[in-house]
């Protein structure tokens, strides 16, 4: 199994693409699933179609490949030669608070559960790093040392002072991210 059909392909996740993710395929559409992984999507083309299972088969048969994965780019942003990633998460509708699911003894603060939207936006792939904010900030006041482990022993002014630096440094608008 070549590497692409190992990551798109195994649609019932046994670690091989054989007849029985063909099967399995065929199962999904003939329901009507619209809840189906990444791996059905065998020709990488977004939906799940008659197309995945021909793709497969053909694979199989060898007369075909699957075709590469390509991997998503993000947005690295580099400050004082330190580079991070930023990572895109999809607004969404939710309800925010203590749901029925939580039980019956949720804290006051967390009453009433109440719909939030969020548009979408951009966040730090990682805790900003001991590396990050020593380029930003100069120092590290960090006790647990390591230039990859997240930065700690900071308050939250000290996180104001890094965010108007970094933004300053980068001429973008970083904050911090809001509970929801």
């Amino acid at each position: 199994v070549s590497a692409a059909a190992s990551l798109r392909g195994d649609v019932n996740g046994d670690g091989s693409v054989s007849i029985a993710d063909v099967t399995t395929l065929i199962d999904q559409l003939l329901e009507g699933s619209n809840n189906y992984d990444v791996m059905a999507d065998a020709n990488a083309d977004g939906t799940l179609s008659i197309a995945d299972v021909t793709t497969l088969i053909d694979y199989l048969l060898g007369g075909g490949e699957l075709p590469p994965i390509d991997e998503p780019q993000y947005p690295e942003i580099t400050v004082n030669g330190v580079t991070f990633v930023m990572v895109p998460i999809e607004g969404g509708t939710f309800m925010m608070g203590a749901t029925p699911e939580q039980g019956s003894d949720p804290s006051s603060r967390e009453k009433p559960a109440h719909q939030v939207t969020l548009s979408s936006y951009h966040i730090a792939q990682t805790e900003v790093t001991q590396e990050l904010w020593a380029a930003v900030m100069g120092n590290n006041p960090s006790y647990f040392q390591g230039t990859q482990h997240p930065v700690e022993q900071v308050t939250w002014e000290e996180c104001q002072e890094f965010i108007s630096s970094l933004n300053a440094l980068t001429d973008m608008e970083f904050r911090l991210p809001t509970e929801a």
